[in-house]
C-alpha cells in the first residue's frame, strides 16, 4: 500500500477531531470502566521504546494482553486501573532484537501480532539486546544485524518469546496481503519498488497457498500493478492469469537485456502493456469466493501459529494496514476469532465493558504520553515531535 504524505496528514487530522479517546485531549486518567488504552507500535528503536516504558514504569502502569482484554470487555473479568495494552504489528525483527528484551528487563507484557505465511525458519535465533547486556555484542552490532528492519522474526524467535511469559504471539494474517481493485494499470513493480514483507503490493500476485516462502523481487520484476486495497476490506479482487505473469517475465527480461535506461525501460514497457489485451487475462472474484479467501486467510494463518508456537496462541487477530470490513468480521466470528483490533474508530473510540472485542480501537504509541504522570507530554509537544520526524524522512509505520 502507498501512503503519501498528504493521504497520512488527511488520516491524522479526521483522527484528532473526535476520533482518539478522551483522555488524550483532557490528559485525564481513563478509568478501566470507561476505556482501557491500547497502543500500536511498528519499528522499534530502542531509545525511545525504553523511555515509553520507564514512563509507564514510574506513573504505575500495568500492561495486560489481548485475552485479559477480551476477558474485560465481555464482563469476564475486570481489569484494574492503569491497565493499557502495548501492541506490536508486522513482528519485524527489531522487536526480538529492542522490544522484548526491554519488556522483559521492565517486567512488562507486550502483544505481537505476526505474519506467519511469510515468518521465515532458522535453526537459532539472532543477538538482540541480552547480548550486549552480557558483554557479547555492542548495541551497534545489534543494530546492524538488519539496520533498516526489513525482516520479521522467525518462528525460533517467535517461540522463545512467547516461552518468557512476557509476549503473547497473535494474528496478523496469512500474507498481509492486498488484492488488486481495479484493472487500470497505474505502476510495475521493479526494483524501485517496497518488496518489504510488512507493505508490498506484490502479495496482490501471491494465493493463499503460496505461505512459508519469502517475496523474491527478482521474480516479480515486471508484473503489472493495479489499485489495491487490503483483502480484510472486503472488496472482490481481479486475480491475474498465468498466462498474464508469463507475458510480464518475458518482456522485463527481454528490455533488461537492450541496456537501455530505467525510463527508457519503463516507457517501453508502458508500451508493450498497451498494446496487450491484459484485462481478458484478469478475473474478478465472486462474493462466494471473497469470503472463502478471508476464511482461508484467517484459518491457515492460525493454524500456523499453533502448529510452531503454541496451541493457546493465535486466536486473537489484527487487521493489516487497520482496514477491515463488517464481512471479515462476520466470518472471524463465525470461525472463533477472540478479538479484532483495528486502528482509530470513531465510532468505538473507547475499550469499555460492553463494547465489542470485535472493535478494539488502538492510538499509536505517540500518544502513550497523554496518560496522566510526572512527565506527560502537551498534545502540541507530540504532534511536533511527529512532524519533526517526517520532515527526517523517518519510516513512519
Amino acid at each position: 500500500m502507498r501512503f503519501s504524505l498528504t493521504s497520512q496528514i488527511v488520516q491524522e487530522m479526521r483522527s484528532l477531531w473526535g476520533g482518539y479517546p478522551d483522555y488524550i485531549y483532557s490528559g485525564g486518567a481513563p478509568a478501566a470502566s470507561e476505556h482501557v488504552p491500547v497502543f500500536v507500535y511498528h519499528t522499534i528503536k530502542p531509545s525511545p521504546f525504553e523511555k515509553d516504558l520507564r514512563y509507564l514504569q514510574e506513573n504505575d502502569y500495568m500492561t495486560v494482553g489481548m485475552r485479559d482484554l477480551k476477558r474485560h470487555l465481555t464482563g469476564e473479568r475486570q481489569l484494574p486501573e492503569r491497565s493499557v495494552v502495548l501492541t506490536f504489528d508486522d513482528a519485524r525483527s527489531s522487536f526480538w532484537r529492542f522490544g522484548f528484551p526491554l519488556l522483559e528487563r521492565y517486567g512488562m507484557k507486550g502483544v505481537l501480532f505476526v505474519i506467519p505465511g511469510l515468518t521465515p525458519s532458522a535453526s537459532s535465533a539472532r543477538q538482540n539486546l541480552f547480548s550486549a547486556w552480557d558483554g557479547e555484542q555492542k548495541v551497534s552490532g545489534v543494530r546492524m544485524v538488519d539496520p533498516y528492519d526489513k525482516t520479521l522474526c522467525t518462528w525460533t524467535e517467535l517461540r522463545k518469546m512467547y516461552n518468557s511469559g512476557h509476549v503473547e504471539i497473535e494474528n496478523h494474517s496469512l500474507l498481509h496481503k492486498e488484492v488488486f481493485v481495479d484493472t487500470e494499470i497505474v505502476d510495475f513493480l521493479t526494483p524501485d519498488s517496497s518488496f518489504l514483507p510488512f507493505n508490498t503490493s506484490a502479495t496482490a500476485y501471491l494465493s493463499l497457498g503460496d505461505e512459508s516462502q519469502s517475496i523474491i523481487p527478482e521474480e516479480n520484476y515486471g508484473l503489472p500493478l493495479f489499485e489495491t486495497a487490503p483483502l480484510h476490506e472486503g472488496r472482490p479482487g481481479w486475480k491475474p492469469s498465468g498466462n498474464l505473469r508469463q507475458f510480464a517475465v518475458e518482456q522485463w527480461r527481454e528490455l533488461s537485456s537492450t541496456g537501455d535506461d530505467e525510463g527508457e525501460r519503463r516507457r517501453l514497457l508502458e508500451t508493450r502493456w498497451g498494446q496487450y489485451d491484459y484485462e481478458s487475462e484478469l478475473r474478478q472474484q465472486s462474493a462466494s469466493e471473497l469470503r472463502k479467501e478471508i476464511a482461508k486467510d484467517i484459518l491457515r494463518s492460525r493454524a500456523l501459529i499453533k502448529k510452531h508456537v503454541d496451541g493457546d496462541a493465535g486466536d486473537h487477530f489484527c487487521l493489516p494496514y487497520a482496514t477491515g470490513s463488517t464481512l471479515s468480521i462476520q466470518v472471524m466470528k463465525t470461525l472463533g476469532v477472540e478479538s479484532c483490533a483495528w486502528g482509530v474508530l470513531s465510532e468505538n473510540r473507547h475499550n469499555a465493558p460492553g463494547t465489542s472485542p470485535m472493535k478494539i480501537s488502538r492510538s499509536k504509541s505517540d500518544f502513550l504520553w497523554r496518560l496522566p504522570g510526572r512527565g506527560q507530554k502537551s498534545l502540541p509537544r507530540i504532534y511536533g515531535e511527529k512532524i519533526g520526524r517526517r520532515i527526517r524522512g523517518e519510516r513512519v509505520f
